[in-house]
């Protein structure tokens, strides 16, 4: 039995967790809780459209009036009676139906904001995608690095057991070496942390298969829908009916009412019926106030809308100057910076094994050489930022 269990738990342990593929990754963020959240305030919002587009309930009144104290006898005067008095408010304009309408244009820009919420969340995964590979990158040069400095340091040996090399090149080499390794261990965490957050935007403890991962995407256009946008400009419209509201509102309700009177008919004349109107007089400041406080509603939910799409302007094209100087900057140092660096530590090493160069001089070519290929990554990783945020600020879809 313990030998069966045993084995059950080393399968479990050894076997392997399951990895999604981006594209299933990125269905899974629609039932994320922020996305959930926004959602259900969308629909919150469109019920009280409902609520305020309502005239409201009619209101039943029922009174005993006219009972005499001393008997409380119903028969003994004519005034004696029961009232029963329906009453309902009668709007004079068509401003809850404007008030409605404001609503659901709200309701609207909420769920644009939904939607807005939900491409920024994956906006973000693909953001942490890019940090993965750049990471992944980093750590593999320098485990190449690692592999290069172990076969120098085997060759000054060599040279230390013939006598052209001292000891301390060998100690200053193998403390380069521990530096790496502790590079690498620290790039590997680094992986780690951002695989954590990874699990969290996903909703799941499964890890994301990076081969399935379209990089392609970030450089092509896809269809667009500025979701940001949508939202004020739907909040434009509501605040737009609100003012329309609120400016029927200066003509106030009437309240109709009819009631009936049963009486003990002492006097012979039967019941009674009563037709009122009754309408508040608008003498007060109240709902001339209420009308500019929504007129500059509008004007902010207008000018709002404008400083975006202003902006929205100028951050593209900030952003298409940073991608040609970012692909300037790699072209360049593909194609002449990293080659020459990578020239230079060879003529060195060779130069290096022949006694002829000092390790400072073979150490100082190394790093050279690694901090170019490491800048060439960063600046790879920074232009596919640039081109998500490109994508982002169009509206276009981060996946297919």
């Amino acid at each position: 039995m313990r030998s069966t269990l045993l084995v059950f738990l080393l399968q479990v342990v050894a076997s392997p967790a399951y990895s999604m593929t981006f594209k299933e990754a990125m269905s899974s963020i629609e039932n994320h809780q922020k996305v959930a959240e926004m959602e259900l305030k969308s629909r919150s919002t469109a019920e009280v459209a409902n609520m305020k587009g309502s005239w409201g309930d009619p209101t039943l009144k029922v009174s005993a009036k006219n009972y005499p104290v001393d008997t409380l006898d119903p028969n003994q005067t004519p005034m004696t009676g029961v009232d029963f008095v329906l009453s309902q408010k009668v709007p004079l304009t068509s401003k809850y139906s404007d008030v409605e309408l404001a609503f659901k244009n709200l309701s609207e820009a909420e769920r644009w904001k939904s939607k807005s919420r939900l491409e920024g969340l994956r906006s973000a995964l693909w953001s942490y995608l890019i940090s993965i590979r750049k990471l992944s990158d980093e750590v593999r040069i320098l485990r190449e690095n690692l592999t290069w400095l172990e076969n120098i340091i085997k060759v000054s040996q060599d040279l230390y057991s013939t006598g052209k090399q001292n000891q301390q090149a060998i100690l200053e080499l193998k403390i380069r070496k521990s530096e790496l390794k502790s590079m690498v261990q620290s790039k590997d965490f680094e992986i780690s942390e951002v695989k954590e957050m990874i699990k969290y935007i996903i909703g799941t403890p499964s890890e994301i298969d990076l081969s399935s991962v379209p990089w392609e995407i970030l450089k092509r256009p896809t269809p667009q829908t500025d979701t940001a946008e949508k939202s004020l400009e739907s909040n434009v419209r509501a605040k737009d009916f609100a003012l329309t509201a609120k400016s029927k509102s200066r003509v106030p309700d009437l309240m109709v009412s009819f009631g009936y009177t049963k009486r003990s008919n002492v006097d012979e004349n039967g019941d009674f019926v009563t037709l009122a109107a009754t309408i508040p007089l608008p003498t007060s400041s109240v709902r001339h106030a209420d009308f500019r406080k929504s007129l500059h509603e509008k004007r902010q939910s207008e000018l709002a809308l404008q400083d975006y799409r202003q902006e929205k302007g100028s951050k593209l094209a900030k952003l298409q100057l940073m991608k040609k100087r970012i692909e300037t900057e790699l072209e360049i140092l593909r194609s002449e910076t990293i080659a020459f660096a990578d020239n230079a530590r060879q003529v060195t090493t060779k130069s290096y094994q022949l006694g002829d160069s000092s390790y400072l001089e073979l150490l100082q070519s190394e790093l050279k050489l690694q901090n170019l290929r490491m800048k060439e990554v960063a600046s790879t990783a920074t232009l596919r930022e640039v081109n998500l945020a490109l994508k982002t600020s169009l509206g276009e879809e981060l996946y297919e």
